[in-house]
Formats: structure tokens, C-alpha cells, sequence
């Protein structure tokens, strides 16, 4: 009876361990190295999501999130308050990628689907300063785009959507540093 029940047991949790569904590879973006640090003449700065991710595909929709963590880990690393008085939002209006299927002829007389994701990153900075009377602002916008098969697994997705992010990661550093260098500068210390 004991070998019985044993066996039973075993095999219970053989299936049910066979039930078990796979899942899939998760991926961090790899984030760019960034320039020196801009000192901003501010209390405090805030990150702030300005859009919503609500109806989205679960995959877009993860995205989207790593997306926003890279420009928040941006935001911490490259934007420094350094005053007493006065505040600064680093405003996320969009951070997505859409994914759409193409056509795209191969050869003389054959066609191919491929997938191509379109990625965009934008992002607004507001700061003000009231006891000094001090404001300014910087925006910027990056895109990428990539083409894959439409066969193309998993982790394969995964690594070109991190390609992606990362190098919008590292356009948005150049070009939004540089705007809030040009347009804020009685806000830099």
C-alpha cells in the first residue's frame, strides 16, 4: 500500500510538473554609459510617466516599462539638484514601440512578411525655480526602427528590442543633454 501510494505521488507530480508552461526570457535594457552630470539649480527633481499603457499588448506594454526605468536610471544619473529652492519634472510623454507586419519582395518574384517595430522615446524637462523667478524647460524625441522576420523567436525579439532601447537611450542622452545645456542655462550650476 505504502509503494502504491508512492508511485501515485510521483506520478502526480510528474504531471504535473510536465503541465508546467515555459516562460519567457526576460531581458533588462543595457543602459549606454552617460556623459558628466548636469548640476541643475533645484531642490528636487521628479520622473514622471505622461502617458498610459492601458489596452496594450502585454509585450508592448513591458516594453514600455523597461523603456521608462531606462529614463528614469537616465534621469538620476545625468540630472543632479543641487539648489535649495525650486523643482524640476522630467516628463515620459511616450515610451513605446509598435510592431506592424510588412511585405517586403525578396527577390524578383517572391514576397516576404516581415514584422518591423517602431520605437519612440520623448521626453519633456520643466523646471522653475518661484523664489528666484527662474524657469525653463527642454524637450526632446528619438526613434528607432528595426525589420525581422516574422519567424523570429523570442529571445531573438528581445535582444533587438533591447539593440533598440539602447541605442534611443543613448541619442536621448546626447540630444537632451545638449537642449538642456542650450535652453536652461540660469538653471545650471
Amino acid at each position: 500500500m505504502k509503494t502504491l501510494r508512492l508511485v501515485l505521488g510521483a506520478l502526480i507530480l510528474f504531471g504535473l510538473a510536465a503541465c508546467e508552461t515555459p516562460q519567457q526570457p526576460t531581458t533588462t535594457i543595457t543602459q549606454p554609459v552617460y556623459g558628466a552630470p548636469i548640476k541643475l539649480d533645484v531642490a528636487a527633481i521628479e520622473v514622471q510617466r505622461g502617458f498610459s499603457t492601458a489596452g496594450w499588448a502585454a509585450a508592448e506594454q513591458s516594453f514600455a516599462d523597461k523603456l521608462l526605468d531606462g529614463v528614469d536610471t537616465w534621469a538620476r544619473t545625468r540630472l543632479v539638484a543641487v539648489g535649495r529652492t525650486g523643482s524640476a519634472k522630467v516628463i515620459v510623454q511616450n515610451a513605446s514601440v509598435g510592431e506592424r507586419v510588412l511585405r517586403r519582395q525578396n527577390s524578383a518574384t517572391t514576397m516576404e512578411r516581415v514584422k518591423q517595430y517602431d520605437g519612440v522615446v520623448s521626453v519633456k524637462i520643466d523646471a522653475i525655480d518661484r523664489a528666484t523667478m527662474r524657469t525653463g524647460f527642454a524637450d526632446a524625441t528619438v526613434s528607432r526602427s528595426r525589420t525581422m522576420p516574422i519567424k523570429t523567436s523570442v529571445a531573438k525579439r528581445n535582444r533587438t528590442w533591447n539593440d533598440m532601447a539602447y541605442d534611443m537611450l543613448k541619442e536621448l542622452d546626447s540630444t537632451l543633454g545638449a537642449i538642456v545645456k542650450k535652453r536652461m542655462p540660469r538653471l545650471i550650476k
